[in-house]
Protein backbone atom coordinates (compact mmCIF):
# COMPACT_ATOMS: atom_id res chain seq x y z
CA UNK A 1 0.00 0.00 0.00
CA UNK A 2 1.24 3.51 -0.83
CA UNK A 3 0.89 6.14 2.01
CA UNK A 4 0.87 9.82 1.38
CA UNK A 5 3.24 12.53 3.44
CA UNK A 6 2.08 15.69 3.14
CA UNK A 7 4.33 18.35 5.73
CA UNK A 8 2.34 19.06 8.72
CA UNK A 9 3.01 22.53 8.20
CA UNK A 10 1.13 22.92 5.04
CA UNK A 11 -1.56 20.87 5.60
CA UNK A 12 -4.39 19.69 2.11
CA UNK A 13 -7.75 20.63 1.93
CA UNK A 14 -9.88 17.99 0.98
CA UNK A 15 -12.95 17.25 -1.14
CA UNK A 16 -15.60 14.73 -1.40
CA UNK A 17 -18.08 14.89 -3.74
CA UNK A 18 -21.06 12.37 -3.31
CA UNK A 19 -24.47 11.83 -5.54
CA UNK A 20 -27.36 10.09 -3.51
CA UNK A 21 -25.26 9.51 -0.70
CA UNK A 22 -22.65 7.88 -1.86
CA UNK A 23 -18.87 9.15 -2.31
CA UNK A 24 -18.53 8.92 -5.90
CA UNK A 25 -15.56 11.37 -6.37
CA UNK A 26 -12.18 12.73 -4.38
CA UNK A 27 -10.01 16.18 -4.90
CA UNK A 28 -7.53 17.84 -2.54
CA UNK A 29 -4.79 20.31 -2.55
CA UNK A 30 -2.10 21.91 -0.76
CA UNK A 31 0.33 24.74 -0.94
CA UNK A 32 3.78 24.27 -1.87
CA UNK A 33 7.18 25.98 -2.54
CA UNK A 34 6.22 26.04 -6.59
CA UNK A 35 2.49 27.17 -5.65
CA UNK A 36 -0.77 25.48 -5.66
CA UNK A 37 -0.64 21.78 -6.12
CA UNK A 38 -4.01 20.29 -6.89
CA UNK A 39 -3.71 16.37 -6.18
CA UNK A 40 -5.37 13.05 -5.78
CA UNK A 41 -8.61 13.54 -8.17
CA UNK A 42 -10.68 10.74 -8.62
CA UNK A 43 -14.13 9.88 -9.68
CA UNK A 44 -15.82 6.56 -9.51
CA UNK A 45 -15.57 5.02 -12.90
CA UNK A 46 -19.83 4.75 -12.70
CA UNK A 47 -19.59 8.59 -12.38
CA UNK A 48 -17.10 9.58 -14.94
CA UNK A 49 -18.34 11.31 -17.74
CA UNK A 50 -21.50 12.84 -15.68
CA UNK A 51 -19.61 16.30 -14.80
CA UNK A 52 -18.43 15.18 -11.15
CA UNK A 53 -14.71 15.90 -12.06
CA UNK A 54 -15.58 19.13 -13.40
CA UNK A 55 -17.71 19.98 -10.10
CA UNK A 56 -15.18 19.14 -8.18
CA UNK A 57 -12.14 20.88 -9.92
CA UNK A 58 -14.46 24.00 -10.02
CA UNK A 59 -14.77 23.61 -6.12
CA UNK A 60 -11.27 23.45 -5.55
CA UNK A 61 -10.51 26.00 -8.13
CA UNK A 62 -13.05 28.30 -6.27
CA UNK A 63 -11.39 28.05 -2.85
CA UNK A 64 -7.98 28.30 -3.99
CA UNK A 65 -8.29 31.31 -5.70
CA UNK A 66 -10.46 32.18 -2.88
CA UNK A 67 -7.25 31.68 -0.28
CA UNK A 68 -4.68 32.35 -2.40
CA UNK A 69 -5.61 34.92 -5.58
CA UNK A 70 -2.77 35.57 -7.66
CA UNK A 71 -0.91 31.90 -6.76
CA UNK A 72 0.60 29.53 -9.59
CA UNK A 73 -1.84 26.66 -9.52
CA UNK A 74 -0.60 23.40 -10.65
CA UNK A 75 -0.89 19.61 -11.00
CA UNK A 76 0.78 16.48 -12.49
CA UNK A 77 -1.70 14.66 -14.77
CA UNK A 78 -0.92 11.30 -16.10
CA UNK A 79 -2.41 11.09 -19.92
CA UNK A 80 -5.58 9.81 -19.74
CA UNK A 81 -6.73 13.00 -17.71
CA UNK A 82 -4.95 15.34 -20.18
CA UNK A 83 -8.08 16.78 -22.60
CA UNK A 84 -10.31 16.65 -18.95
CA UNK A 85 -7.85 19.20 -17.82
CA UNK A 86 -7.41 21.23 -21.47
CA UNK A 87 -11.15 21.68 -21.47
CA UNK A 88 -10.50 23.22 -18.13
CA UNK A 89 -7.93 25.64 -18.84
CA UNK A 90 -5.07 24.08 -17.86
CA UNK A 91 -2.02 24.07 -20.18
CA UNK A 92 1.63 21.83 -20.29
CA UNK A 93 4.24 23.52 -18.66
CA UNK A 94 6.61 20.30 -18.59
CA UNK A 95 6.68 16.41 -18.80
CA UNK A 96 7.58 15.51 -15.59
CA UNK A 97 8.56 11.49 -15.88
CA UNK A 98 7.43 8.38 -18.02
CA UNK A 99 7.35 4.88 -17.55
CA UNK A 100 6.64 2.22 -19.90
CA UNK A 101 2.22 2.35 -18.42
CA UNK A 102 2.15 6.17 -18.02
CA UNK A 103 3.36 9.18 -18.78
CA UNK A 104 2.76 11.77 -15.75
CA UNK A 105 2.43 15.75 -16.83
CA UNK A 106 2.95 19.03 -15.07
CA UNK A 107 -0.11 21.15 -16.03
CA UNK A 108 -0.88 24.70 -14.44
CA UNK A 109 -4.01 27.03 -15.50
CA UNK A 110 -3.25 30.10 -17.15
CA UNK A 111 -2.97 33.77 -14.92
CA UNK A 112 -5.71 35.10 -17.46
CA UNK A 113 -8.37 32.03 -16.59
CA UNK A 114 -11.24 33.45 -14.84
CA UNK A 115 -12.01 30.25 -12.43
CA UNK A 116 -15.39 29.79 -11.63
CA UNK A 117 -17.41 31.66 -14.52
CA UNK A 118 -19.59 28.92 -15.40
CA UNK A 119 -21.86 26.77 -13.26
CA UNK A 120 -21.15 23.09 -13.39
CA UNK A 121 -23.51 20.61 -12.48
CA UNK A 122 -22.88 17.14 -11.27
CA UNK A 123 -25.19 14.52 -13.49
CA UNK A 124 -26.24 11.92 -11.20
CA UNK A 125 -26.73 8.28 -12.75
Amino acid sequence: MRRSVISLNRPARHYLATCEGIACGAARWRQTDQGIKLERFAVLADYRNRQVGAALLQAVLRDVQAAHAGSKVYLNAQLPAVNFYKRHGFVTEATCSRSATYSTTRWFIRADETVGSLPIRSHCP
